[in-house]
């Protein structure tokens, strides 16, 4: 029974702290109060992991999970060849052999396998049912997945995760908290929209005011060059800059503020347009943000974004009346500074005055009166191509520049929300000095980082377990 199991781990406990008695006296009479915590936590990981072990065992050798082994194997079309040791990975880091049914999927009946005995067929894995149904991913505990995965995309580099993991008792390499992350990130991928929102961000953003920023940052990846190693045995890449984009969404307060109370909603893609956009429709369907009051859409003046919006909405079914369109205002500033540097025989005293004039003018929403300005100080007829450049900038967004009037309803007019959210997500982790990425990696980590930005990690790993168990 499992009651036996525990007790008996339990009088190992006792025992151990009966013999480490004596010393915890003696660093007493010394004052090294830190070092008896420290033994006290190594013990007590000792110990959960083998309350842990003695858990899963009794489990895993009832006749009853045998069967639901058996059962699990029949739903998902695999076909049972027994039970076997495996090796398992627990929470606390330790390793165990545990044994537990094993299955293979069914042979085709078109192709026919010709191997020789005890080769595997070609391309084919097998799997744990009773494992994977209690949340095991690649036999390792989804609360180690979980453990070592938030090291890996909090710390700044898969060295100090290392570090800061050895500290907490789980010895692992750089290598293999990789491999950690890319199991079970790709796992998730698949449903990343459903495991980062809930039924509470349903009720919040149903009638809410909701705020969309969406912006894209830079990193680096790599791939890999063809040809022959270099002499230090490694292989060249090629190196080039990709532009990941992200997307924030979060509910505004009475006062244009935004509501500390509700987590906001974070993702990025290395994606195109097209693929951030159709990410971006999952989550509003998921966690409900078409039936919000209001919709806003805050960015800058790039085009892959604004061309998309309408067709956002129509593919959404939501009431254009609802959607407002507002260009960052300190984006907006700097287009006003670059059409000024650009017009010949300006001093920078009356550049700068004339600067804070025409952003006065920007803030009231005078964009025409913006336009004229800068057309009035063109030298002649000549046209200078940097100066019309930026003119049409400010024609295409004029209607997405009355910021006078958003003020006064309370509209954020500027960015903020998602550049902080891109350099915490993006650079200053995936935009490091000297890191290169592989795409399907940058892919998992971008995910990962913005739940843990975001504050909706638990809130994933715990949606990803619930599916684990609907099946």
């Amino acid at each position: 029974m499992l009651v036996s199991c525990l007790a008996s781990v339990f009088v190992c406990l006792c025992w151990e702290i009966l013999q480490r008695v004596p010393a915890w006296k003696k660093a007493l009479d010394k004052g090294d109060w830190p070092a008896i915590e420290a033994d006290i936590l190594r013990l007590a990981r000792l110990m959960a992991s083998e309350i842990m072990a003695a858990c899963l065992n009794w489990h895993l050798d009832r006749d009853e999970t045998r069967q639901q082994g058996k059962e699990l194997a029949q739903e998902q079309g695999i076909s049972v060849q027994g039970v076997r040791d495996v090796r398992v990975t627990l929470a606390t880091g330790s390793k165990i052999i545990v044994r537990t049914t094993y299955a293979l999927p069914q042979r085709s009946k078109r192709r026919d396998y010709r191997r020789l005995p005890g080769n595997r067929r070609p391309g084919v894995k097998g799997s744990y049912p009773v494992l994977e149904r209690l949340g095991f991913v690649s036999r390792q505990s989804l609360l180690y997945c979980q453990e070592v995965a938030q090291a890996a995309v909090l710390c700044p580099s898969l060295d100090i995760a290392n570090r800061l993991l050895s500290s907490r008792g789980i010895e692992i390499t750089g290598k293999k908290i990789r491999n950690v992350c890319v199991q079970i990130g790709k796992r998730m991928l698949g449903q990343r929209s459903t495991l980062s929102s809930s039924e509470d961000d349903r009720k919040r953003f149903r009638g809410a005011r909701v705020i969309i920023g969406i912006d894209g940052g830079r990193l680096r990846t790599r791939k890999q060059k063809r040809g022959r190693r270099l002499s230090t045995g490694h292989h060249g890449f090629h190196s080039c800059w990709r532009e990941p984009k992200m997307f924030v969404i979060y509910t505004l307060d009475g006062k244009g503020r935004c509501r500390r109370d509700h987590l906001p909603i974070h993702d990025a893609t290395l994606g195109n347009a097209d693929a951030v956009f159709a990410l971006l429709e999952k989550y509003m369907l998921e966690a409900g943000v078409v039936e919000a009051k209001e919709i806003v859409f805050v960015a800058d003046g790039a085009h892959w974004i604004w061309d998309r919006i309408e067709i956002l909405a129509h593919n959404l079914c939501i009431d254009w009346r609802k959607i407002t369109q507002v260009v960052d205002f300190y984006h907006a500033c700097e287009h006003i500074s670059a059409a000024l540097e650009a017009i010949p025989g300006l001093s920078d005293s009356k550049r700068k005055r004339l600067y804070r004039d025409l952003r006065s003018f920007l803030s009231q929403g005078q964009i025409q009166k913006v336009i004229q300005q800068i057309r009035c100080r063109m030298p002649g007829k000549n046209s200078l191509p940097d100066v019309e450049k930026e003119l049409r900038y400010f024609e295409r967004h004029q209607y997405h520049m009355r910021y006078r009037y958003f003020r006064q309803r309370k509209v954020p007019i500027g960015s903020g929300a998602i550049e902080s959210a891109i350099r915490r997500v993006i650079n200053l982790r995936l935009k490091a000095p000297g890191t290169f990425w592989k795409e399907d990696t940058a892919e998992v980590f971008l995910y990962l980082r913005s739940q843990v930005v975001s504050g909706r990690w638990k809130l994933c790993f715990s949606n990803f377990h619930r599916g684990v168990l609907a099946g």
